[in-house]
């Protein structure tokens, strides 16, 4: 079945314009440019739900093995970002993509935060943490270390830096600190 108003195939053979088809189904206010942002969103949303249950059972930070069972939840959180921040670029922003970008943020700043504090703390977690105590950007936290501000990005992404540029950054950390 069609679920065409009456008359349209009548219009049609006559050559007229018809009225868009409309589908009782679709959700409202669901436009079709929303469609994959808004199902990229869905994805990140239930992506984030899993990290969420993964964070909650991380040992504690005063635990050995929590800067390591913590990592692979950060790598996931970096990546759903981009996904998230790529979908903004490529299709409308809807209400769902902004929510769901927000929530992977979030979690990250709150699990980089904690990761800041275990003894076993990475470069990366460090250095976001008194980054962001300081409120600077990376730019900033870059021009103070004397160092790029890519240095300063991959570092917190967990990348292998040069010699010079993990010094600089180190020096920084306890001079923010």
């Amino acid at each position: 079945m069609l679920q065409w108003p009456a008359g349209t195939i009548a219009r049609i053979r006559r050559g007229e314009p018809t009225e868009p088809a409309t589908n009782p189904d679709a959700s409202p206010g669901l436009r079709p440019a929303d469609g994959p942002a808004s199902l990229i969103a869905q994805a990140v949303t239930a992506a984030v739900d899993g990290c969420s249950l993964a964070i909650a059972a991380l040992p504690a930070t005063e635990d050995p093995e929590f800067t390591e069972r913590a990592a692979p939840i950060l790598a996931d959180l970096r990546q759903l970002e981009a996904i998230a921040v790529q979908a903004t670029r490529i299709s409308r922003i809807t209400p769902e993509l902004i929510k769901a970008l927000g929530a992977v943020r979030r979690h990250h700043d709150e699990l980089m935060r904690l990761g800041a504090t275990a003894p076993g703390a990475t470069l990366a977690q460090r250095l976001y943490a008194a980054r962001r105590r300081a409120n600077l950007s990376t730019l900033e936290t870059a021009q103070a270390a004397g160092v790029a501000e890519e240095m300063i990005v991959g570092a917190e992404a967990e990348e292998e830096l040069p010699a010079e540029a993990t010094e600089a950054i180190e020096a920084l950390i306890r001079q923010i600190n």
